[in-house]
């Protein structure tokens, strides 16, 4: 039994002397010398290495291991912590320090993420292999460390911008070297863009001036375009409101003229028709009128403008007419409110007729003199001009530009001295101004 034991202890000692002497280990499940060039070599034909397994919490916290060594590799079994810290099962190798982890995660195949490589990759599969993330987090491109280009989460991409407003958001200038294709149309040889409006490709028509121009101050019909003409742009005016008409009131307090407002303008369209196919019906809108005041007391509204119509397509409504001021002396009164638009890539509404104002300044025997409004301006111009009522009735101006509002009409102050609620027949005063006629402009392009 001694024997043994001194065999034993006999050998071991003879085997750290082998270890220190060689300064390399072995080891394998058969007779092996280690590589002269590791410290530790692992070799069987059989077994592998299992690698410590660790339930990481983050890749910049060291636990469960306290203070890991730099290069230390383990297997994490965790899914575990916040992004951009989170980690998932798979191999690990600490590339900070042991203050300071840094926890990265090496590849795993395809369960972990296949590597892009830098000189290309082979065998990829479009349905499966992609670049990009896998949580809500955009990505973005740098060169010399400065982000040049982000797609975000939601999917809108930026060049020039960190916080892209639409699927491509450029901040910068474009260069085309080939066509532009909206809904993969490339146009023709001198045609341009046109937009249609919100959340619609813009469309291609004809560029330069256009080869003629048909106007349409009055009436209705047909519009055909001329042979060769591709496309088109109307403008289009409703036509304009009529002045309100003016009066007097008489109170036991004094005599108070009644002006009229102005009349509102009619609406302004623009529209484009890049295809231009068979006759258009259209309408010219008619200017409101107004009828003269027939006793005293009342006044009496404008007639508002029609509408200005084109194909079914485009329209523009005619100006409202302005109010006069009834019954209880002289007050401020808004004048017509200006017509609407729609249907074109350009819809303005019409300018507000002028408000009819008075009291502010006395005629005679303490009657008061106002100020007609007036007419509202159109697109293409102004409205009739109000004035100051004098001693006589000041009929309403007419609209002047095409579309414009009448102005209001004032009362006649020389009437009114010797006139009170018992005496009759009262004289009639004018009406307020006329709005003018809408208008229709062609533009025509081949």
């Amino acid at each position: 039994m001694k024997k043994i034991i001194l065999f034993f202890v006999l050998s071991i000692s003879f085997l750290s002397f082998q270890l220190h002497a060689q300064q390399n280990v072995s080891i394998s499940d058969v007779n092996s010398t280690p590589d002269a060039s590791s410290v530790l070599d692992i070799s069987s034909t059989t077994k592998g290495l299992l690698i410590p397994r660790v339930a990481l919490t983050a890749t910049n916290i060291g636990t469960p291991i306290t203070l890991p060594a730099t290069s230390m590799l383990v297997y994490n079994t965790a899914t575990a912590g916040l992004s951009p810290n989170n980690v998932i099962p798979g191999y690990y190798y600490n590339a900070g320090t042991p203050a300071a982890p840094n926890w990265l995660r090496m590849n795993a195949g395809s369960a972990g993420g296949t590597e892009w490589k830098l000189l290309g990759n082979s065998g990829t599969n479009a349905s499966s292999n992609f670049l990009g993330t896998i949580d809500a987090v955009d990505i973005v491109f740098r060169t010399n460390n400065t982000e040049k280009m982000r797609i975000m989460s939601g999917g809108n991409v930026g060049i020039g911008t960190a916080t892209p407003a639409q699927k491509l958001d450029v901040i910068g200038n474009l260069q085309f070297s080939q066509a532009l294709m909206p809904n993969s149309n490339a146009g023709t040889a001198g045609q341009v863009l046109i937009s249609q409006g919100a959340n619609t490709a813009p469309i291609w028509a004809a560029g330069g001036g256009p080869s003629g121009i048909t106007v349409y101050t009055s009436g209705s019909g047909l519009y055909t375009p001329p042979a060769g003409t591709k496309s088109i742009i109307v403008q289009l005016v409703g036509a304009g409101g009529a002045g309100g008409a003016g009066n007097y009131w008489y109170s036991p307090v004094g005599q108070n003229n009644i002006v009229g407002a102005g009349g509102g303008a009619g609406g302004y369209c623009l529209g484009v028709i890049s295809n231009v196919s068979g006759s258009y019906a259209y309408n010219v809108g008619i200017g409101g009128i107004c009828t003269a005041a027939a006793s005293n007391q009342v006044g009496v509204a404008g007639g508002s403008g029609s509408s200005t119509t084109f194909g079914g397509l485009f329209s523009a409504n005619g100006g409202v007419g302005g109010i006069s001021m009834n019954g209880s002396g002289n007050r401020y009164q808004a004048g017509g409110a200006g017509g609407t638009a729609s249907g074109g890539l350009v819809n303005l509404v019409g300018s507000q007729g002028g408000a009819a104002t008075s009291g502010g300044v006395t005629f005679g025997g303490g009657y008061r003199l106002g100020q007609t409004g007036n007419g509202g301006a159109s697109f293409f111009g102004s409205g009739g001009q109000g004035a100051t009522v004098t001693g006589s009735s000041v009929p309403g101006a007419n609209g002047v530009a095409p579309g414009s509002g009448g102005s209001g009409c004032g009362a006649d102050s020389n009437n009114q001295g010797s006139i009170n609620t018992a005496v009759a027949p009262y004289t009639p005063f004018g009406p307020g101004g006329s709005g003018a006629n809408g208008i229709i402009i062609i533009y025509e392009f081949n």
